[in-house]
């Protein structure tokens, strides 16, 4: 793990296993509740749990109440099960339910960059880069946008709930997304890891999708409130 001086220590390592498991069976046990894993709204209903986990564990993390071993698989977890989900329902089972190609394939770059980028820093990033944090952790606050889209996916534009959920999600995703990780953190993670190959790589994609949801965003925006 990165937090010294238990990077190296087997047993940070065992802890990590332990809650890569028990996260994976959470999200497999909420993935399969009704109507079932094939379902949108069931995947909706993890990544709404996820985020809410995620910037939890964001939270305790920075305030050392919980070890980076114990955070970071949280997220981990998530992008593993999520992937193999969308797999099974989009290439081995397709259904009426599975997503659109190039939807699959974006969200599969997603979930494999920010993979790549947690196993780096997970196991790796403690020997290349400074600093007094695991640096994936401060990119899961990314996370705390995710619960408000599954209320707006969910619940619609059509009523005051789900149009306030949209509008937070939209605020959260442009100050934490855009700005925050975009402007300030991502710069700094490079600059602290020495220009890390797998660094700049997974910052350059994480930048470059996060202006790829914004164009989708601004499309679902002007067709929400100006049509």
């Amino acid at each position: 793990m990165f937090d010294k001086p238990h990077a190296d220590d087997p047993i940070e390592f065992k802890k990590w296993v332990s809650g890569l498991i028990l996260w994976s069976s959470i999200w497999i046990w909420v993935l399969n509740q009704h109507p079932g894993r094939e379902h949108r709204h069931s995947a909706w209903r993890v990544n709404f749990f996820m985020g809410i986990a995620s910037t939890f564990g964001y939270v305790l993390y920075k305030a050392e109440l919980m070890p980076d071993c114990a955070v970071t698989p949280i997220l981990i977890s998530y992008l593993l099960i999520d992937s193999g989900n969308n797999i099974l329902k989009t290439v081995v089972w397709p259904s009426k339910e599975s997503q659109k190609l190039p939807d699959f394939f974006i969200d599969l770059i997603h979930h494999f960059t920010c993979l790549a980028a947690a196993l780096y820093c997970d196991f790796n990033a403690h020997r290349d880069c400074n600093g007094n944090g695991n640096p994936f952790i401060e990119m899961m606050l990314a996370e705390c946008t995710t619960p408000f889209l599954s209320l707006w996916r969910c619940c619609g534009s059509d009523n005051t709930f789900g149009l306030s959920s949209g509008i937070v999600f939209i605020v959260l995703f442009i100050s934490v997304r855009l700005i925050y990780h975009c402007w300030w953190v991502i710069p700094r993670l490079i600059n602290q890891c020495h220009y890390s190959w797998t660094i700049c790589t997974a910052a350059a994609v994480y930048t470059a999708l996060n202006l790829w949801f914004t164009w989708g965003i601004l499309v679902k925006t002007k067709s929400t409130f100006f049509s």
